[in-house]
This record gives structure tokens, C-alpha cells and sequence, in this order.
């Protein structure tokens, strides 16, 4: 886990609108005894080490105790988005009320479409999300060769898929089963856009999951 919470820490730290978000916060006078479980503190702390320290690295302990896991919670495996939502959903709950309740928000936050639209009567069926991050596969599936760049990446998460076969969809407007197209459309990008890379697939000859390490 370490090697994921340090590379989300110095990420979050080389964003400036982030950074001076954590050392505006002000810990409560009244709550000086939970400052140990504040991740918030914790991480103004470590911001603070990283800008004026002279060490070649620095222990994360803290900030990972602050998160409130059990013991064995913490050598569990996460993976960097996973973390980096547990450690946002943390700081929204510390910021209520406060002058920085909206910054995760106004900072990360998008909205998309999940759309379906039924190739016979042409009716769309559309659910509105929000998202503060994008998973983009690092290749499609079945592929040989990875995707060349983000972009690439980019145009095979919102490509249409047409559903069909034994995969079609059930048109509320036919009363029946049809041909549809589905697809994701990004209304909104965030102010600053989060790529979340799987790197992981599964290999249906070993029944493994498997990292991959293309460039």
C-alpha cells in the first residue's frame, strides 16, 4: 500500500489549488486531542515536511493511522483510486461547514451520461452522473498492443458499444428486446481531470489477475 499512498501524496501535493486547501484548514482549539486521527492535520503536517524537509524520504505512518483502519486493514491491498476516494471522502466529512466544504468539488469534480438508445424507435435513456476521476483502460479488451496515448485511451471510453445478440436491450417504448447503442458522453470535465489507468486485466488461461506493463 505504501508505494500507493506515496506516489497519491506527492501528486496531491504538486497541486497548488489542493495543496493551499489543506494548509488553510485550521484545527478546532477544542479538538487538539484527536489532532492523531485528523487527516486533514496529518496531512498538512506531511505537506509542510515535503516543502522545508532535507530528507531524502519521509514516514507515511501517521497519515495512514490517520484513515482509522485496523491493523490489518492497512497491509491490505489498495489501489491508488481506491485511496484516493477513501482520503477525499475523509476530507469532506472533516470539511463540513467549513471554508473548504466545496473544494473537492470544485476541484475534481465532472459530469457524465450513460446513454442507451434503442436502435428501432431511436429513444434514448439517459442517467446523469457526476465522477472525480476517469478509469481508462491501458488496452482494449482482446487487444495485443496497448493504446499509443491518453487521447486514444480517451475516445475507447466513450465510444459507442452496440448491444446486440443475446446482449440486447429491453426498449421500454417496443415493449420488447432490441438492438441499442450505449455510450458515455463527459458533459462536464472537472477543473483538474483525474486518470485512473487500469493496468489490470485478467487472464482467462491462467484465471489470474495480471498487471500490465506496457509503455
Amino acid at each position: 500500500m505504501t508505494c500507493y499512498l506515496n506516489s497519491l501524496v506527492q501528486t496531491l501535493y504538486m497541486t497548488p489549488e489542493f495543496r493551499n486547501a489543506i494548509y488553510r484548514w485550521k484545527l478546532n482549539e477544542t479538538a487538539t486531542n484527536e489532532a492523531n486521527n485528523n487527516i486533514t492535520f496529518q496531512l498538512q503536517k506531511l505537506f509542510l515536511l515535503l516543502q522545508t524537509s532535507d530528507k531524502s524520504s519521509l514516514e507515511t505512518k501517521e497519515l495512514t493511522a490517520s484513515f482509522g483502519w485496523e491493523s490489518n486493514e492497512a497491509y491490505e491491498q489498495h489501489d491508488v483510486q481506491e485511496l484516493c476516494r477513501i482520503m477525499f471522502d475523509a476530507l469532506e466529512r472533516c470539511w463540513h461547514k467549513t471554508e473548504n466544504q466545496s473544494v473537492i468539488q470544485d476541484l475534481y469534480k465532472g459530469t457524465i451520461e450513460d446513454c442507451v438508445k434503442c436502435l428501432r424507435c431511436k429513444t434514448e435513456n439517459v442517467r446523469k452522473d457526476v465522477f472525480l476521476d476517469l478509469p481508462l483502460a491501458v488496452k482494449q479488451f482482446g487487444a495485443s498492443e496497448s493504446f499509443h496515448s491518453i487521447e486514444e485511451a480517451l475516445k475507447a471510453f466513450i465510444k459507442p458499444e452496440v448491444l446486440n445478440g443475446n446482449n440486447q436491450y429491453q426498449c421500454e417504448v417496443c415493449n420488447s428486446r432490441q438492438n441499442a447503442e450505449k455510450s458515455l458522453r463527459i458533459i462536464e470535465f472537472p477543473y483538474l481531470l483525474t486518470i485512473q489507468l487500469k493496468r489490470f486485466d485478467f487472464d482467462y488461461q491462467t484465471l489470474h489477475r495480471i498487471k500490465l506493463n506496457d509503455r
